[in-house]
């Protein structure tokens, strides 16, 4: 130490000392500063890791731990297992009013946005959704039946509601009571009810929703989620109609504020058996962001022989509404159309044969567009 006492003066005097003693404590002050410093840029490094900017992966689940055995459930070990694994990768859980601010262009959401939601109304949203998500201080929205609050067996009571919305989940609609599937006489199609169901009786559904949560909980729903994911351009008026601002399908992909505010994607992240870890890739996937599995991963010679793709669009309840539509674009596109089972809905879209060319396929979804006939899928073999 002798150069402290240089910097002091005359060693051995009690001004020298005491300078001595000033120096310590400011390098002990400065060592703890990096070392503090130096934790705080290693942690921040991997919290930081950005895979997407202004846009929301929102999750969707709806069961925990009840059916042990069922496929959408997830288990209380498991949903905790998820939020500390997208905590610990960099994500950031956003509320539903920061999503509305920013969807209206009002608001920012931090890199890496994610949005819970939990469908159904189920009793295991309180008891065992609720102490995981206050754990890790992650909001949720509980999309209800209302239809179901205070009548059926296992699900939330209107109390339960109120209790939720107090602790940071906020309640939104599920419909009042159209989450049921029928067979259609037409064709024999297990489907939604949406499938079968007049504009009359949606509307009046819609109604009896808004109804419901007012009674309950004194302010109008603005959320909805569709039942099943199915939804026509009657839904969408009739939900919008009672206040609907935001309705999420079960597309799979990320939310940017271009999306459209009636037609918003969901991760399925509720899946028995899927791991934390899971989640993570299948967010990544979606953000367009490179897992380091598959970085560290060669990459494969193409195939000599491709299935090909197809480009299609449109939604229809029948096998004869889609046919009509393939006709129409047939002349419209110069190309032979054909009905096909929809990729992602019960029913049916219009496609084109199979495109043995991606390039070509991505060309004529992009000259079709203003048709409906945007989308491209690859062709199973």
């Amino acid at each position: 130490m002798r150069y402290l006492a240089d910097i002091a003066g005359e060693p051995g005097t009690n001004e020298a000392r005491g300078k001595v003693d000033a120096v310590r404590r400011l390098l002990s002050l400065a060592v703890l500063t990096a070392l503090a410093m130096g934790v705080l840029v290693q942690g921040r490094t991997h919290a930081q890791t950005v895979y997407y900017h202004d846009r929301v992966a929102v999750l969707m689940y709806h069961q925990f731990d009840q059916p042990p055995d069922g496929p959408i459930t997830v288990t209380s070990k498991q949903f905790d297992e998820h939020l500390r694994t997208l905590k610990a990768a960099g994500f950031r859980f956003i509320t539903p009013d920061q999503f509305r601010q920013w969807k209206a262009g009002k608001g920012t959401v931090p890199p890496n946005a994610v949005l819970i939601t939990i469908d159904d109304g189920m009793k295991e949203i309180r008891s065992v959704a609720l102490p995981i998500l206050r754990k890790h201080q992650a909001p949720a929205i509980a999309f209800v039946v209302y239809g179901r609050v205070d009548r059926a067996p296992n699900t939330l009571t209107s109390r339960d509601l109120q209790e939720l919305e107090q602790n940071g989940i906020q309640v939104q609609s599920h419909t009042y009571n159209m989450h049921y599937r029928v067979i259609r006489k037409s064709d024999g199609a297990d489907v939604a009810a949406v499938w079968v169901m007049g504009d009359e009786e949606i509307r009046q559904d819609m109604a009896l929703a808004r109804q419901a949560h007012r009674s309950w909980l004194q302010r109008d729903p603005d959320m909805l989620a569709y039942p099943y994911g199915a939804y026509t351009p009657s839904f969408i008026k009739a939900a919008q109609a009672e206040g609907i601002r935001f309705a999420f399908t079960t597309k799979p992909g990320l939310v940017s504020r271009s999306t459209p505010n009636m037609e918003l994607p969901r991760l399925n992240t509720g899946v028995r058996g899927m791991t934390g870890k899971q989640v993570v890739e299948l967010i990544r996937k979606h953000a367009g962001a490179v897992s380091p599995t598959q970085a560290a991963k060669p990459k494969q010679q193409p195939k000599a022989k491709s299935t090909g793709y197809f480009v299609g669009g449109g939604l229809y309840r029948s096998y004869n509404e889609a046919a009509k539509a393939a006709k129409k674009f047939t002349k419209a596109t110069g190309y032979r159309m054909y009905v096909g089972k929809h990729p992602t809905h019960k029913g049916y879209w219009v496609q084109t044969g199979r495109v043995p060319d991606k390039g070509r396929a991505q060309s004529l979804a992009r000259k079709w567009a203003r048709l409906g006939l945007r989308y491209v899928i690859p062709a199973s073999r």
